[in-house]
């Protein structure tokens, strides 16, 4: 039995380690990459970082209560309470949003707080409204991250995740120095450290593509609802889904 139940643990919890892990090497990357830039450069991403997560992280605290709650719908075979709850975590994610995104356009009352001088506060504003377009995206994908894991789909958001490293760099070093005559795009100008914020608002918005892609296309199994998150239609489909079919499982 315990033996049994380590080894569950142990395959629902490596995809959510190496998820957790590609996410804190988006910020080692950031204040690398910063650090080589310019000392400036590195004081910008470091106090915006500070002052965004802690806004971020409160917010989307409250969405953490979503995945046990469907885990729970899940594992008692009600999914038709799992796209009730996802639709839910979407209008919860709404209404966070508003703080979220307002506090990010207006952080005077943290940058006051943190004392830095009059020329870094002008390039942590740039930075942290830089952001404010990413929050919306990010938030978003929390709830994705909620209803995947909690259906044993973990491994879905690792593989994206992953994905989202994989740009980070790139995207860094293109908008940080800039870039003459690229096609399509033209001339992409010298950001610097707010360079970094950018990079994350075009990392946010594909990841939260690339989890609508997965629900959208990934082949249906019985008892796993993954078109529920992107239809919402009340389980229909699972409800009517026979026990006895084997399930194909994907990622």
């Amino acid at each position: 039995m315990f033996k049994s139940t380590a080894k569950d643990i142990v395959r629902l919890g490596w995809p959510v380690l190496i998820g957790q892990l590609a996410t804190m090497a988006n910020g080692v990357i950031d204040t690398v990459m910063a650090g080589h830039y310019s000392a400036r450069a590195l004081a910008v991403v470091g106090l915006g970082t500070s002052i965004f997560f802690s806004i971020f992280i409160a917010l989307m605290g409250v969405l953490l209560a979503l995945s046990p709650t469907i885990a729970q719908h899940y594992g008692a075979g009600r999914h038709g309470e799992i796209s009730h709850d996802v639709r839910q975590g979407f209008w919860l994610m709404l209404v966070l949003t508003l703080p979220c995104v307002g506090l990010l356009l207006a952080p005077d009352p943290f940058i006051a707080l943190s004392g830095m001088s009059a020329d870094i506060a002008a390039d942590v504003r740039a930075y942290l409204r830089a952001l404010a377009w990413a929050a919306p995206a990010m938030l978003l994908f929390r709830v994705f991250y909620a209803w995947s894991t909690a259906i044993s789909q973990a491994r879905a958001v690792m593989v994206i995740q992953l994905l989202g490293l994989g740009l980070k760099v790139p995207l860094n070093w293109l908008l940080m120095y800039g870039a003459a005559d690229l096609p399509v795009f033209g001339s992409i100008p010298a950001l610097g450290g707010i360079g970094c914020a950018w990079a994350l608002v075009i990392e946010a918005w594909l990841m939260l593509l690339a989890a609508f892609a997965w629900a959208a296309l990934a082949p249906a199994r019985c008892g796993e609802p993954d078109v529920v998150f992107l239809r919402a239609t009340g389980g229909q489909s699972i409800a009517q889904c026979s026990r006895s079919t084997p399930r194909r499982r994907v990622l």
